[in-house]
């Protein structure tokens, strides 16, 4: 597998996650972008890495129960934080940013909605030596950080500039996803 079509395969991967990103830049306050900014980029990084090397170390033995069932997960899941962020929206006119809104559970959650696809990307991998692998899966880490960074930044700005009405978009832009996954 040639570098760049690792590269256009993390960059692919890392779109999911880049939308959370974004919808959790618009949600954050002020007091919590820092600490939310390092959560992000750890959480998505590191679940892509981990659930591309699962894959690849799992071979086919899953691949056709993950197969089946990922898109309809990743659907729920993406649905459920759009009308979750629609109805909050709603509901104040002022939001007050929950703090206690990117705990583990969340970040696990929003981990493996994002990286079911990893996943299956690493099933592909698994004919590769090992060595190739933990590069690859490593890359696909990095650039999933990256573009999960850009992305919470991104959010951040929209969400200064639009300030309530941001949250509409950010749902809006959640929902639009978990419809894409069935697609």
């Amino acid at each position: 597998m040639s570098t760049i079509a690792v590269l256009i395969t993390a960059l692919a991967l890392a779109m999911d996650a880049m939308s959370l990103s974004i919808y959790q830049g618009i949600a954050s306050t002020e007091n919590q972008r820092k600490q939310n900014f390092i959560k992000i980029i750890l959480t998505f990084g590191i679940f892509q890495f981990a659930m591309a090397l699962v894959g690849s170390l799992s071979g086919s033995l899953f691949v056709h129960y993950i197969s089946l069932y990922s898109k309809y997960i990743s659907f729920a899941i993406f649905l459920f934080l759009g009308l979750m962020m629609l109805k909050e929206a709603l509901k104040k006119e002022e939001m007050e940013y929950d703090e206690k809104y990117l705990d583990i559970k969340t970040l696990i959650i929003m981990g493996v909605a994002t990286s079911l696809d990893a996943l299956l990307v690493g099933l592909t991998y698994s004919i590769l030596p090992f060595h190739k692998v933990l590069v690859y899966t490593v890359e696909i880490g990095i650039i999933t950080a990256i573009i999960s960074g850009l992305g919470f930044v991104v959010g951040n700005k929209f969400g200064d500039i639009l300030g309530q009405k941001s949250h509409f978009l950010g749902a809006a832009l959640l929902i639009f996803i978990s419809i894409n996954t069935l697609i």
